[in-house]
């Protein structure tokens, strides 16, 4: 079910299916943070979900273009200019990782977002 990044299908599972056990859904574990941010789309309960297993065990990873004045996170702490970090659109995991990143190692990115 395509629509705002999985959002559409997890309020559709929460909301209208059945809940007999013939609707399982893959949504995107971003969505929690639409929650916590009380997201006005989202009309569900995370917690009220159950997690049955992952297709895929992924790293995440930020890397950059080797010809940038950036080579480590700490080069991006002392640049006047802050570096852009694409992502993916809002509430998912290409959007909330390089925030995560930001928070932990107290750097900042122009995050360009493409939703």
């Amino acid at each position: 079910m395509p629509g705002a990044g999985s959002l559409t299908a997890a309020n559709y599972i929460y909301n209208i299916a059945k809940p007999d056990g013939l609707t399982i859904g893959f949504v995107t574990p971003g969505l929690y943070f639409n929650q916590l941010t009380d997201m006005k789309e989202v009309k569900f309960d995370w917690a009220k979900f159950s997690w049955i297993g992952s297709p895929e065990r992924t790293v995440r990873i930020i890397y950059g273009r080797a010809d940038t004045p950036y080579k480590t996170l700490d080069d991006t702490r002392t640049v006047s200019e802050q570096p852009r970090c694409g992502a993916t659109a809002l509430g998912t995991v290409g959007q909330y990782f390089p925030r995560l990143i930001e928070e932990v190692v107290d750097v900042k990115f122009s995050i360009v977002s493409s939703g």
